[in-house]
């Protein structure tokens, strides 16, 4: 291979490029949310993320607010960020005037797997999990030949591991015109599912 010295021959990112490397095991935090991070049963090296948003505050009690006289104002934001807050010369908890905090939405998104105890760990009491179902139950054997899930294990384990919603993606081209035999398929198992096309959107939490 010809060596290339003329910088007039190399190649440039119009950006910037960071690369993380992760092994299985890793927790991280990334924008506040934390990212757990699973390795997964395939041919090749294949991983699960679990992605947890972080608390949301809880709502002010307004109706015990002004049950003390307290009128709308600044107060009220004092009394939601502060553990105490004080009013005509006496200190209050907050937290007697405010809600329970509100867990985050939790997101699971597997990549290439036969099913796993990795992917029930990632996937347990989730909101949203993505999962791979390449192939329909009558491909099973194709399905685990290629280190896949079909689309009856994919809504297994949104059943089992007691998930919000269910969200199928990869799916093989043979399937192409089949649509709504998958789609059935799926959602026989586990009705709040959907298949995920190209430019498919879905918003978790607020």
């Amino acid at each position: 291979m010809a060596r290339v010295d003329d910088e007039s021959d190399r190649l440039y990112l119009g950006y910037d490029l960071t690369i993380v490397e992760y092994e299985d095991g890793d927790t991280f935090e990334q924008d506040g949310h934390l990212v757990t991070v699973k390795r997964l049963d395939h041919r090749f090296p294949s991983y699960g993320f679990r992605i947890e948003a972080p608390e949301r505050p809880g709502a002010l009690r307004v109706d015990k607010v002004k049950a003390l006289g307290i009128p709308s104002g600044p107060i009220y934001r004092t009394i939601k960020q502060s553990d105490t807050f004080e009013f005509e010369g006496k200190t209050y908890a907050s937290k007697e005037y405010v809600t329970d905090a509100v867990p985050g939405p939790i997101v699971a998104i597997l990549g290439d797997t036969v099913p796993c105890p990795n992917a029930s760990i990632l996937a347990a009491g989730v909101d949203v999990l993505v999962h791979e179902a390449t192939f329909m139950q009558a491909e099973a054997k194709l399905a685990r030949q290629y280190g896949h899930s079909t689309t009856v294990e994919a809504a297994t384990l949104a059943n089992t591991a007691q998930v919000g919603r269910l969200i199928v993606t990869h799916i093989s081209a043979r399937y192409q015109g089949r649509d709504e035999a998958f789609v059935d398929e799926v959602r026989s198992v586990f009705p709040d599912s959907h298949v995920a096309s190209d430019f498919f959107e879905f918003t978790v939490g607020d």
